[in-house]
């Protein structure tokens, strides 16, 4: 029916939001992993003990790899959902896979976050002289 196309095809649009809102973000995390290794890397050359920031990139990791599979699961459950002869209920696995996705990047965010009081920690202990504030003016 009529309705059920249009129906359809807003469900399809909001799919395609919702996948390239998942993707960017996807993207966005794994560049910041790369930015933080490459610090990583450059305070263990200085010999610095990176154990706690390198567990925490590697956490972030799974869970963006996590984030990945479930992006494509999600995919292939709005193909199934829009082929069910009822949507209202065929959108619950979407769903949750959703939600699963949403935690894991959420995961992997706050994994990456954890690791830079770490990074700028050394960074700042190594710059003693070194001011980053501003002087106020009385």
């Amino acid at each position: 029916s009529k309705l059920r196309e249009d129906i359809e095809k807003k469900i399809e649009k909001h799919a395609e939001w919702m996948l390239k809102r998942f993707n960017a973000a996807v993207e966005r995390l794994e560049k910041l992993t790369a930015r933080i290794e490459s610090r990583i890397a450059k305070l263990k050359s200085e010999g610095r003990n990176t154990t706690e920031a390198e567990r925490l990139v590697a956490e972030a990791k799974i869970q963006i790899g996590e984030a990945e599979a479930g992006i494509v699961k999600v995919e292939t459950a709005f193909e199934t959902a829009l082929g069910a002869d009822s949507l209202k209920g065929a959108f619950e696995e979407v769903r949750s896979l959703a939600d699963s996705i949403r935690e894991d990047l959420k995961a992997a965010h706050r994994a990456l976050m954890s690791t830079l009081p770490i990074i700028k920690g050394f960074s700042t202990s190594s710059n003693v002289n070194a001011s980053t504030s501003v002087p106020t003016v009385q």
